[in-house]
């Protein structure tokens, strides 16, 4: 059975590219490419808000047929952690959790379905491993940078749990 993913607006703004064409980003069409052959994905209705905003018109394309395949998981699920998540946020201090609040509906969207996020913002990943006393569950979520390289591998191999990817790694 396929596992489902979140795809951050983040890859879809920068699908569409050939190899050697630089920006927008080759891997993350092949990152798309492989997501479409094997897995798939959620979608909810923030989440494509952003994507009909921001995403290439490649990207736009492919979710119309990962949509057209029935590959899409529609809906905007509540995950119970958000609260105590944007509680916990606070002790990140400056704008952290704003930032966290920004994009929260990404994370529910992840933690209500596989608990797995390809994107290239590392930052996010980030702030969420520095949250103190987060929602126990959060520490499952995967979270793979394409940019960084790991998402490719780890989408091929069909999202394997991997510690490297954990939300609060000692790598973050």
């Amino acid at each position: 059975m396929s596992r489902v993913l979140v795809v951050d607006t983040s890859v879809a703004r920068a699908a569409g590219g050939r190899p050697g064409a630089g920006f927008p980003s080759p891997q993350c069409t092949e990152v798309l490419e492989c997501i479409a052959e094997y897995h798939l994905v959620a979608m909810s209705k923030p989440l494509r808000l952003e994507w009909d905003k921001h995403a290439t018109n490649y990207a736009l394309n492919w979710l119309g047929e990962q949509i057209g395949r029935k590959r899409v998981r529609l809906g905007t699920p509540a995950w119970s952690g958000e609260v105590p998540l944007l509680e916990a946020a606070q002790s990140l201090g400056g704008n952290g959790p704003e930032e966290v609040q920004k994009d929260l509906h990404l994370v529910a969207l992840a933690m209500v379905h596989d608990r797995r996020v390809v994107s290239n913002d590392l930052r996010l990943r980030t702030l969420l491993g520095r949250i103190q006393d987060p929602p126990n569950e959060l520490r499952e979520l995967m979270w793979a940078s394409v940019i960084a390289g790991e998402a490719l591998p780890w989408v091929k191999e069909g999202y394997p749990d991997r510690d490297m990817l954990r939300v609060g790694h000692k790598g973050d």
